[in-house]
């Protein structure tokens, strides 16, 4: 401990760098990340569908922290979910949790009380509820399937909540595929997180 503190004296540094916990107003943004940031934000404003995908370790998350940061508390709740084995029945349970309700065992029921929930809030307490799904490239098929049933309320005209499925370059390829047409006409918009350049 003693040398550490040593090392940021001989820097000037006030604390150590490159810690995972660093404080989301720490964080240094180059101009790719504020445009991501800017253009998820966008998303979350009008219950939109984004794919953030980047390089493993690129800063995905912190991304993604730095936004919610930024969201008024008392206008948004923010769901995040990361589970390399979510099943659509799992999905729903943890939603439903995450919303203090107990648990309900058909995937149907439970996905019709969880978007009278979402409405109830949206309606009662003007809140909007957003989606995170980490990690989303370890998503099974039927869970790709299932958040488009998701993001669908009457008839299809609208949605319930934003979505933001995070993952790396992979997760573009799946959504790209046959099998995953429907859910990729309700994505919005796809951004991409890019390494710090030179002028970085």
């Amino acid at each position: 401990r003693r040398k550490m503190s040593n090392l940021l004296g001989f820097y000037h540094m006030e604390q150590t760098p490159f810690v995972r916990n660093i404080s989301t107003d720490s964080l240094y943004l180059s101009a790719n990340s504020m445009e991501c940031i800017g253009r998820l934000t966008y998303t979350i404003a009008n219950d939109q569908v984004a794919v953030l995908f980047g390089q493993t370790g690129i800063g995905k998350s912190t991304t993604l922290r730095r936004v919610v940061h930024d969201l008024p508390s008392d206008q948004y709740t923010v769901f995040n979910v990361s589970d390399s084995d979510l099943t659509p029945r799992g999905f729903y349970r943890s939603m439903l949790t995450l919303m203090g309700h107990a648990p309900v065992f058909l995937k149907g029921d439970a996905k019709r009380t969880l978007q009278r929930l979402i409405a109830e809030q949206n309606e009662n307490l003007h809140k909007k509820t957003v989606c995170i799904i980490d990690e989303a490239q370890e998503l099974r098929q039927d869970m790709f399937d299932e958040l488009r049933f998701f993001l669908s309320m009457n008839y299809d005209s609208e949605s319930p909540a934003s979505l933001i499925l995070c993952g790396q370059p992979r997760l573009v390829q799946l959504l790209k595929l046959h099998e995953n047409q429907a859910l990729l006409g309700r994505i919005n918009r796809f951004v991409c997180l890019t390494p710090l350049d030179r002028a970085d």
